[in-house]
């Protein structure tokens, strides 16, 4: 029903049209007879002038209308065309979501299957809960080793600026004596 009013839509400007440019002669006429009135008397002195300027602004009013819908018209095929095009595109946009909802709805899919399974539910609830515990026990695991791995690095740094305390330290883990080896 939009389509085919749609394509009725330059006819109706045409006629638009023609109804202006009949209401302007109309106008013109009016404006003829209201001339025609200045010469009737003093009773109704001033009143022509009023009239001239209210048929000329009606005059201005309808060039103006006509200038706007005169471009409307001109256009209105593209328009049309434009308007049936994009009703088409929104039928098919319509099309596509509803075959999306009955695949989604399909008992046998998996997006069905996932909303209606409660034991899925539950179960990837207890992933979560397990994934972050798992995390808060690698937080905590890795706040407990912090200052064991500072010692490393200062030990190593130590041991990189002197070597020969390694060899020391080997007595040491020996048992042997400082400076106590053989001779």
């Amino acid at each position: 029903a939009i389509a085919n009013g749609l394509t009725m839509l330059p006819e109706l400007f045409k006629e638009a049209k023609g109804t202006l440019e009949q209401t302007q002669k109309t106008l013109k006429g009016f404006e003829q007879f209201c001339l025609s009135l200045e010469g009737l008397g003093k009773d109704f002195e001033g009143i022509g002038p009023t009239i001239r300027k209210a048929v000329e602004s009606a005059n201005v009013a309808i060039e103006n209308i006509a200038e706007i819908t005169e471009p409307v018209s001109q256009n209105s095929e593209q328009i049309v065309e434009n308007a049936v095009r994009a009703l088409a595109n929104i039928d098919t946009l319509a099309i596509d979501l509803k075959t999306i909802a009955s695949r989604i709805n399909n008992s046998n899919g998996t997006f069905s299957r996932l909303i209606d399974n409660e034991e899925l539910y539950w179960e990837a609830h207890k992933t979560l809960k397990n994934l972050r515990s798992a995390s808060a026990n690698i937080q905590d695991l890795s706040q407990k080793a912090q200052p064991i791995v500072s010692d490393i690095r200062v030990f190593s740094d130590k041991i990189a600026r002197n070597p020969g305390r390694l060899v020391d330290l080997s007595g040491a883990i020996r048992g042997q004596p400082r400076g106590g080896g053989t001779k």
